[in-house]
């Protein structure tokens, strides 16, 4: 189950699992419809504070179970804080008339049952009855005292869990409100700077309209567009700046943004972030108030309902012993023989009415308890309601000041992006004049940078060409040779360099020429006209000189005039001059180092030989690359020694700026210290005066604690002198005390001896008494035994028997059969042949067919005696039969009666009993039971064997024997084609039918018979059957009242006593009541049992203390399935019956269409012939043979 806690109700819901694993939302669905509170107005916290989002699964909070619950708090309570009261609080301070009446009727009867005078077992039953009620009462009263301060432990954790939510909220809001002033102080930082703009926006303004519009940007800009339609490009560009401007943004007016910037500006001063603050301080003191925070006592009145828990807790056990002792005492009352149970119970009596009032004024203190607990837990809610409310209006206090912080970052961020506006409008003009001069200055730098990097790529690349053409040359020359050894890293090629010319860049411009620039400046101010000049100088030539220094390499190159000797001096001369000039002046280094590389490359080239050209070349180029690298090296030494002196010259002047300001801070703590030295001298002085004052007064005070402790060693002193004089007298009372203790051991002792005679004496008598019982058991157990052997072995004979005549039956059976369908099969074309015979006859003398009949077969009748009988003569035989029938039939009849009333009687009695009765019915039940098996199934036979004997006689006078003469048969075969249906025949057909619905009853007789005697080939009822020797699961048992436990037992053969469990009694409608008349036996199923031992001398199942036992779980009998089985079983008797009597009878089942052709009447006879035929040699062949054997 989900628990959730109502905090307002203080009580506690539950619902289903399933929750758990949904959303909240469905959760707060759930609520709102079992206790009417609207989804928007329920809060669900957890412990912590943390409030349940709604999208969230309840599940992933690890909260709601019955001691960490939802804490559901309904926030339409607190619109009102003077609304009345939940309905929870206290059931006892409001007026219950249940409760009253039942206290009222609760004081009758013990008023009424102390009063009677009358001591008897039934006053007796009657205040013990009260005493339960009472007992019960008192229990329920201490549940409902446990809940209630569960609930008022729950409340105090809700609490706690909304102060927690409270300060992550007031947290939270602090956190915003702190962000919220840093980016307000920030904005005022800068307002200075947003006011000086807006105040400058008119002149801005008219320079915007001064300064013209290029066409040659609008021109690119439209090209650059992926807009612009048709329309708009007919249209005229804009012609100075702010028509552009205002083109850019049609919507907005400038001066109108400037308007709004101005008043958002004079708003978004000091005085609101002041008051911002004043609200924030204000909100968060209200909620850093302890005293609201946490209810002062709150955790002692915990502490004493706690203890008035256990107070109620100590009084209801108190009352059990008291309960127990009523119970204990009406059981010894019960037991007590007649002649000394009168002075018991009045003794019982007298002492019973103190005791059921001392219970009921303990029922009262625990009302009392009760009422209290529900009086402050009453208290408690109208507290935390109040508390709540204020808790509610702090927290509507956070978020309206949150909003509001919120409305007024939105401002701010607007203002900020308004103002910034307007700063890009004030710095337009400037803007724009620099993006021009850049626009000019990088168009002149592309076109002099590609110039210079194309011929320097093409420098680069001849050389790079030349020098892989040597190599390769040289290669070829070398490639063999074995001296190429010695020397590696000759096949290295030179890496790519410079040998490609840059892409081109800046050609997407727009198109500003230096006519437009002249034309701007003379419309511009002079200020930004100065501005254009000063942006627009031609770019920096020094990467430049790389390429004259390359191209004068390479055309010094190509001078041959001077000497080695000369150049190695040469080479000194000029490494040492930019060497000792450097040391003078950086900027010499950066000036002449292209003049350096120039000398080094004619010195270098002049002393070479002219024999290798090619060689000097290479080395020329090598070195000018070199000192290339050097001169780059150098400038950048330059420039980071350049920056260290400025940096040091920056640092020097910051020291001492930092040192004067140090000094002057020395000087003033100085002073300072000298200062405080001078107080805490003073303050010392004074210190030192007011300790020796203090210590005076201290001597003066030590001087009268001496004085005080002399005065408690006198106290002391006559104290001991006290305490020795009780001693004396307490040793004194402690003799006297030991001596009357000492003989009233002694009389103890007698007493008990004399007890412990009578004790032993009746022990012996009772282990007398257990061993006679023992010795009675034990042969009763032995004949049992015998009895149940005999009774199993009759059994197994009587099996034995049914199973040799079902064998002998079945082969009897068979052979009848065989010999039934023989003579079937030779009567039935007899009868065709003269069925035939006679048909012809009939056909030829239709008309006088009486007349003719009996002259045509008169002669070979052989007599009068034979032949003439009158129409009416034809009936005699039938009538004969039918009589005899008739007798039979009344005697099958009255067996069948006899047989039904010794079924009902034994289907009446209860299983138990019949179960018990063979049991202890030894070999004369068993064979008493063989023999009625045996009668009725001889009976059985016996009505069959009548029956088939009826049946051919029946049978043999419709047809008058198939022995007779062919003349005979023939007139019977004529009369039953041409009499009526209610002839001799039809009768003897008839009363076939009649034997055959008596055969198919007797049948079902004597399956009911042969399931009597319990046969194997029949279902088995050993489910339905009492058990006596186990007591499992499954077993139908018997349940008898045992007087002297006053408790039901299990009938078992065991030597341990089986009980019934107490949860079963109001299960199988049974009580223990003395007052009611309890059932003495009943018939259950068992469900479970128990091994138990007894562990308190005195126990409900009256046993001694380590008396083991059983108790057992039953449930009722299902006597409708024991119904429903036995039905089962007798279809699946008659399904058998069926298909033994369709096999006998499916040889003759053809035999009713075998005539093809006739007329109506000879097709009913044929159809009904062979029905007769059938039957009569079945009774002829076997007269013993019945339905049963089938089976």
């Amino acid at each position: 189950m989900l628990f959730i806690f109502s905090v307002e109700k203080g009580t506690m819901l539950t619902f289903e699992m399933d929750f758990a694993y949904q959303s909240v939302d469905n959760l707060k669905g759930a609520i709102a419809q079992t206790q009417s509170i609207p989804i928007e107005k329920q809060v669900l916290l957890i412990s912590g504070g943390e409030c349940l989002s709604n999208t969230r699964a309840v599940a992933s909070y690890g909260a709601g179970t019955d001691t960490n619950p939802i804490f559901l708090f309904n926030k339409a309570l607190y619109i009102d804080v003077q609304s009345p009261n939940s309905p929870e609080a206290g059931r006892h301070q409001f007026s219950n008339p249940h409760a009253e009446r039942q206290e009222n009727l609760i004081l009758q009867r013990l008023n009424a049952y102390c009063d009677i005078g009358d001591a008897s077992m039934t006053t007796i039953k009657m205040r013990t009855q009260l005493a339960q009620e009472l007992m019960e009462l008192s229990a329920q009263e201490a549940k409902l005292c446990r809940q209630k301060v569960h609930e008022q432990h729950l409340q105090q954790q809700a609490w706690s869990a909304v102060i927690a939510n409270l300060e992550d909220a007031i947290a939270a809001f602090q956190k915003r409100a702190a962000k919220f002033v840093d980016m307000f102080e920030a904005f005022t930082q800068r307002q200075s700077e947003f006011q000086i703009v807006l105040d400058n926006f008119p002149e801005d303004n008219k320079i915007l309209a001064r300064v013209p519009l290029l066409p040659g940007l609008t021109l690119s800009s439209q090209q650059n567009s992926s807009g612009s339609t048709e329309a708009s490009s007919a249209e005229e560009g804009p012609a100075t700046l702010l028509e552009y401007v205002l083109r850019s943004n049609p919507s907005s007016s400038l001066v109108a943004l400037a308007d709004s910037c101005r008043k958002g500006l004079a708003q978004m001063n000091g005085e609101l972030l002041e008051e911002i603050r004043k609200k924030v301080n204000e909100l968060v003191d209200k909620t850093s108030q302890r005293t609201f925070k946490y209810i002062g006592g709150l955790e002692d009145r915990l502490s004493g309902l706690e203890e008035l828990m256990r107070k109620a807790d100590g009084l209801v056990a108190e009352q059990e012993p008291i309960c127990q002792h009523f119970l204990i005492m009406q059981a010894k009352a019960s037991k007590l023989k007649d002649s000394d149970r009168q002075s018991v119970i009045a003794n019982i009596c007298q002492a019973q009415p103190d005791e059921l009032r001392r219970m009921h004024q303990e029922y009262i203190h625990l009302k009392d308890i009760t009422r209290r607990c529900s009086v402050a837990k009453e208290e408690l809610c109208k507290n935390l309601r109040y508390r709540l409310h204020y808790i509610t209006h702090v927290e509507g206090n956070i978020s309206e000041q949150s909003t509001n912080l919120a409305v007024y970052e939105k401002r701010i961020a607007s203002l900020i992006k308004g103002l910034s506006k307007m700063e890009q409008i004030h710095i337009a003009p400037q803007i724009y004049v620099k993006s021009v001069a850049e626009v000019i200055r990088r168009k002149r730098f592309s076109t002099q940078f590609l110039k210079w990097a194309g011929s320097l790529s093409t420098h680069c690349k001849e050389v790079y060409r030349s020098e892989l053409a040597k190599r390769r040359a040289y290669r070829e020359q070398t490639r063999s040779h074995f001296v190429r050894a010695l020397f590696s890293g000759l096949d290295d090629v030179p890496p790519p360099y410079a040998t490609t010319t840059p892409t081109a860049f800046d050609d997407r411009l727009p198109p500003v020429e230096l006519a437009d620039v002249e034309r701007l400046r003379q419309a511009m101010p002079a200020n930004l006209a100065g501005l254009l000049e000063m942006s627009i100088s031609l770019p920096s030539l020094s990467l430049m000189d790389v390429d004259n220094a390359s191209h004068s390499a390479s055309d010094i190159s190509s001078k041959k005039t001077v000497e080695s000797d000369a150049a190695s001096h040469q080479e000194v001369r000029a490494f040492e001059m930019p060497t000792t000039t450097s040391l003078a002046d950086p900027g010499y280094v950066t000036d002449n180092s292209n003049n350096v590389v120039m000398e080094l490359s004619v010195e270098k080239a002049a002393a070479a030989p002219d024999s290798d050209v090619g060689t000097r070349e290479q080395k020329i180029c090598t070195d000018v690359l070199h000192c290339e690298d050097v001169r780059t090296k150098l400038c950048v030494l330059v420039s980071e020694l350049r920056t260290m002196v400025g940096g040091f010259a920056e640092d020097t002047t910051a020291l001492a700026h930092e040192l004067t300001r140090w000094t002057g801070e020395l000087q003033s703590d100085a002073s300072e210290v000298a200062a405080v030295m001078a107080e805490i001298v003073q303050r010392a002085q004074s210190k030192e005066k007011s300790l020796e004052e203090r210590l005076e007064i201290e001597q003066h005070k030590l001087k009268d604690a001496q004085a005080e402790i002399d005065i408690y060693y006198d106290q002391l002193r006559q104290m001991k002198e006290f305490v020795d004089h009780s001693k004396n007298e307490m040793k004194l009372m402690q003799d006297d005390y030991e001596s009357r203790l000492t003989k009233l051991q002694l009389e103890h002792e007698l007493e008990m001896e004399s007890v412990g005679t009578r004790h032993a004496q009746r022990v012996l008598e009772l282990d007398v008494r257990v061993e006679e019982l023992q010795e009675k058991n034990r042969k009763l157990q032995v004949a049992h035994d015998e009895q149940a052997a005999q009774l199993w072995k009759a059994t197994a004979d009587c099996d034995d028997r049914l199973a040799r005549l079902r064998e002998e039956f079945a082969e009897r059976e068979l052979s009848m059969r065989e010999n039934l369908e023989r003579q079937h099969k030779n009567e039935l074309e007899s009868l065709r042949c003269r069925y035939k015979l006679t048909a012809s006859v009939m056909s030829t003398s239709s008309g006088t067919l009486g007349s003719d009949a009996g002259s045509s077969y008169s002669p070979p009748l052989g007599g009068p005696g034979e032949v003439a009988s009158p129409p009416g003569s034809s009936a005699s035989p039938s009538s004969e039969i039918e009589n005899r029938w008739r007798l039979r039939e009344m005697e099958l009849q009255e067996k069948i009666r006899q047989l039904e009333r010794t079924l009902q009687e034994r289907s009446n009695d209860p299983p138990a009993a019949s179960a018990c009765a063979a049991a202890s019915a030894g070999p004369s039940g068993a064979t008493d039971m063989d023999t009625s098996c045996t009668s009725a199934f001889t009976s059985s036979q016996f009505m069959a064997d009548s029956q088939y004997r009826v049946m051919a006689e029946s049978t043999s006078g419709a047809v008058l024997g198939s022995s007779s003469s062919g003349p005979l048969v023939e007139s019977t075969v004529v009369r039953l084609a041409t009499s009526s249906p209610s002839g001799g025949t039809a009768s003897a057909i008839e009363l076939i039918e009649q034997l055959r619905g008596k055969e198919a009853e007797l049948l079902r007789i004597q399956m009911r018979i042969v399931a009597t005697c319990g046969t194997g080939s029949l279902p088995s009822l050993s489910s339905d059957r009492l058990s006596i020797l186990s007591c499992v699961h499954g077993d139908l048992v018997l349940v008898a009242y045992d007087e002297n436990r006053e408790s039901y037992m299990i009938f078992m053969l065991s030597s341990l006593p089986y009980f019934l469990h107490k949860d079963s009694l109001g299960e199988l409608g049974l009580s223990t009541d003395p007052e009611q008349w309890p059932k003495r036996w009943i018939i259950g199923e068992v469900v479970d049992k128990e091994h138990c031992e007894a562990r308190r001398a005195v126990n409900r199942y009256k046993l001694a203390v380590g008396t083991r036992f059983y108790r057992v779980r039953v449930r009722p009998w299902d006597r409708k399935g024991a119904v429903r089985r036995e039905q089962e079983r007798r279809q699946m008797l008659k399904a058998m019956t069926a298909a033994a009597q369709g096999g006998a009878a499916a040889g003759s089942a053809p035999a009713g269409s075998a005539p093809a052709g006739g007329g109506g009447a000879a097709t009913r006879t044929g159809a009904n012939a062979p029905e007769v035929v059938s039957n009569a040699p079945s009774g002829a062949a076997s007269p013993v043979a019945s339905p049963a054997t089938s089976i």
